[in-house]
């Protein structure tokens, strides 16, 4: 997902500067003791919210701004932690319609299988 993620979404492949999107750390959001996602920090720039469970939409949270940008206050990435905690706090207490979790669900098959060689 870590390499998937700048592929598709970031286009970094056309830029000349930087051909590859590198990672730079991972980091996991935690709630209740239980990891519900992770924050992907890529290089040069961008971070990715991935959520750790699938009823949630596989690309939850996405920015393109520099590393540089997201650590001056660290307010987007506390507003992105901040609700995939409630995304995860409203699937757990069944307050998300089972429509919007069978789209989920279906989000992450097709992007899992779009790489897959049988």
């Amino acid at each position: 997902m870590a390499r998937i993620i700048p592929e598709r979404y970031f286009n970094f492949e056309n830029r000349s500067s930087n051909p590859e999107a590198l990672v730079g750390r991972i980091d996991s959001v935690v709630w209740g003791g239980t990891t519900i996602g992770y924050i992907i920090h890529y290089k040069p720039e961008g971070i990715a919210v991935i959520p750790k469970i699938r009823e949630i939409n596989p690309l939850f949270a996405l920015s393109a701004r520099t590393s540089e940008e997201m650590d001056e206050d660290n307010r987007v990435e506390q507003f992105f932690k901040k609700e995939l905690k409630r995304k995860y706090y409203a699937i757990i207490h069944n307050k998300i319609p089972q429509t919007a979790i069978q789209r989920n669900e279906k989000m992450w098959n097709q992007l899992l299988l779009a790489d897959a060689i049988f």
